[in-house]
């Protein structure tokens, strides 16, 4: 049967304490998050599918601000999968870019994963900026996805060219000046990076399809740019869940021990 109902859970961080550019006193993903709507009609121009998208109260829930250090932010995550992962189809987390559009993020890696590509910090390791407790992923201790036998590289689910696609495309029958959105290749070696990942390993341990997205959102807290803001991440959730629900009745039990080839 057709679902007529989606639920979505989006969060945004707090202050970064430790911002190496603004925003040390306040964060446009957490404005953001308090700025969605309770629910999408069927009937809103955002929402091109024939179901309602209702959004879980950010406010209530606690959880339009995740917390500013690594060891928080992974509890926090975990709880949130715990209490919402049998009923949440769509998991959307916000956190601030340097860009002056908003990304769709395809990838992020285990705390223990190195690159060539990010500089040299991210030779050593990624996760390695301070958070507001002037700690880095080190000093979390053993990683429990890695025990678990979970990929050091996890990609979502959602097909990002698609909702970058839908979404711009939905944005610009809406206002002239629609905010872009574009794909991206990873979340990054800080904060970001690491709730992507955390968020997406709590599915696979669970047997959920990733159904995540990580979206990288303009560092600007004007009131008009929170709103365009607003917007595209709305157009971002419609375009997804309307893939969600093309694939719907293809949509099976998830192995992951024998998706990914592991056995923990």
């Amino acid at each position: 049967m057709t679902k007529t109902e989606f639920s979505v859970l989006v969060t945004g961080f707090g202050a970064n304490l430790n911002a190496p550019y603004g925003n040390a006193t306040s964060n446009p993903a957490s404005l953001i998050a308090r700025s969605l709507p309770q629910s999408l009609s069927f009937t809103h121009s955002l929402n091109s599918t024939n179901a309602t998208i209702t959004f879980i109260d950010p406010i209530a829930g606690n959880f339009a601000e995740l917390g500013g250090d690594y060891s928080t932010k992974r509890r926090r995550i975990k709880d949130l999968h715990d209490q919402y992962g049998a009923t949440v189809d769509l998991w959307v987390h916000l956190g601030r870019g340097p860009w002056s559009f908003i990304t769709c993020e395809r990838r992020a890696f285990r705390q223990d994963f190195t690159s060539s590509w990010l500089g040299d910090d991210a030779r050593k390791g990624y996760y390695l900026y301070r958070d507001n407790e002037k700690k880095t992923a080190k000093e979390l201790g053993h990683c429990p996805w890695k025990e678990a036998g979970v990929p050091i590289g996890l990609e979502s689910e959602i097909d990002v060219n698609g909702v970058v696609e839908g979404s711009n495309g939905a944005l610009k029958k809406m206002r002239e000046d629609p905010l872009e959105v574009r794909s991206h290749v990873e979340a990054g070696d800080a904060g970001c990076g690491f709730t992507f990942y955390e968020s997406m390993a709590n599915c696979v341990v669970d047997g959920r399809r990733r159904h995540v997205l990580f979206c990288h959102v303009p560092r600007s807290t004007e009131e008009v740019e929170i709103q365009r803001a607003t917007e595209a991440v709305l157009a971002i959730v419609g375009a997804s869940v309307e893939y969600i629900v093309a694939r719907e009745g293809s949509e099976q039990e998830v192995d992951w021990k024998q998706e990914f080839g592991r056995v923990p």
